[in-house]
């Protein structure tokens, strides 16, 4: 294969865990028509998808009846326990980790809670969000800032794991205009299209914030411009398996009547809000379990007397 872009540093290199338990999961009825068994873990990439944190620099600031910050915290004791999987590769989190305008307060309070993750051995990596600003996010969490520049003026990532590779896009197309859709842009496709080129030896997961289609809300434009452009990429790139993104604030495990693209199989999965909503939808967050052929997920949900938690699923690679 072609020799690959020096972009992994040591400490982004993931081995896999040795310690994890296997779980019995029940599934959710209304969504699955049988009940999905999560295979050995400690056989897996595992990893939690967190999407719209939107921390407030008011730890006291409420988004649809709910508090942010003790949600996050909430989340960050359960991860640190690994009651059920023992300790993850890693946590993902899928933009919009701020909740206005990526304010230095709000990314300060981020950092007092994900800080203990780290301190756990436990690598945290960001994808930028409608709501973010990355000049705030690089002062608060100097760590973030690449080693290299892969593309210019955009925060992306590539983590590679024991079976799976993990490319983190920036999809926020202009800081401080929250209201706009994504774009990934011209100058990252082609970085992205030449990366798939050289990293082809695992199965590749891409992840970003917005999804991939665009709706009208109000005169907005949202969702990512240049979705289109995106799965095109994955169409000369087969392993290239699955995207995994935020945005919505809902879970949606099969989004493609939404698509208005031929995804060729490609896994899209829409990763709940941990902020709150105010219609039916789950709040909490997903533990992700990568093996060579397939992957496998669990909802947790913040209130683990809602419908959703436990709720499991998985998703076979394409061919």
């Amino acid at each position: 294969m072609p020799e690959k872009q020096s972009t992994i540093s040591r400490r982004k290199f993931l081995a896999t865990s040795t310690a994890l338990t296997p779980g019995v999961i029940l599934g959710f009825p209304a969504i699955l028509k049988s009940k999905t068994v999560i295979s050995n873990v400690s056989d897996a990439d595992y990893f939690v998808l967190i999407a719209d944190t939107h921390i407030d620099q008011n730890p006291h600031r409420l988004r649809s009846g709910t508090n942010m910050f003790d949600h996050l915290e909430t989340t960050v004791k359960r991860i640190l326990s690994g009651d059920k999987f023992g300790k993850p590769a890693g946590v993902i989190i899928l933009g919009d980790i701020a909740n206005t305008h990526g304010l230095m307060g709000e990314y300060g309070l981020t950092w007092k809670l994900l800080r203990h993750l780290s301190n756990a051995g436990i690598p945290v990596h960001f994808a930028m969000g409608n709501h973010d600003n990355r000049g705030n996010f690089y002062t608060v969490f100097p760590d973030q800032v690449p080693e290299e520049t892969l593309v210019r003026n955009r925060h992306v990532e590539i983590i590679e794991a024991p079976n799976t590779y993990h490319i983190i896009l920036d999809t926020l197309a202009r800081v401080d205009e929250y209201i706009t859709g994504g774009e990934l842009g011209q100058i990252q496709r082609e970085w992205l299209d030449k990366t798939l080129s050289d990293y082809n030896d695992k199965p590749v997961m891409l992840h970003g914030h917005h999804y991939p289609w665009l709706n009208v809300q109000d005169g907005n434009i949202r969702g990512l411009k240049d979705y289109k452009e995106m799965i095109e990429i994955t169409h000369s790139h087969h392993h290239v398996k699955g995207y995994y993104f935020g945005h919505s604030h809902r879970l949606d495990i099969n989004p493609y009547n939404r698509v208005d693209i031929d995804t060729k199989g490609l896994n899209l999965l829409n990763v709940p809000t941990l902020a709150g909503h105010a219609g039916s939808q789950p709040v909490g967050y997903i533990h992700a379990f990568f093996y060579p052929d397939k992957a496998d997920f669990e909802v947790e949900c913040i209130d683990t007397s809602a419908q959703w938690h436990g709720m499991t699923f998985s998703k076979t690679y394409r061919s």
